[in-house]
């Protein structure tokens, strides 16, 4: 179980540097390989759920965020897109 979840968080900091390389298809890939490895995390659908926001992808963003809040109810970073994505 511990390897399952350092792989899922090295998978998580290789999806933040993609995305800030510009490579999304990559980043998402990423995303869902650390959610598939650590399915507990609220903060991996969490961020993916922003990824696809800052990429306009509303209705794969709101997927994400509903999957993160359901995860975890708490998720500030999911409540703030579905926020996002329901205000505009």
């Amino acid at each position: 179980a511990q390897d399952r979840t350092a792989e899922a968080y090295s998978q998580f900091l290789q999806a933040h540097m993609l995305a800030d390389a510009g490579d999304v298809t990559a980043a998402v890939a990423a995303y869902r390989r650390a959610m598939e490895l650590d399915p507990a995390s609220s903060s991996i659908p969490a961020a993916l759920a922003e990824l696809y926001l800052n990429e306009n992808r509303l209705t794969d963003a709101q997927a994400a965020a509903e999957q993160a809040v359901a995860v975890g109810a708490d998720n500030k970073q999911a409540h703030r897109v579905l926020g996002q994505i329901f205000a505009g």
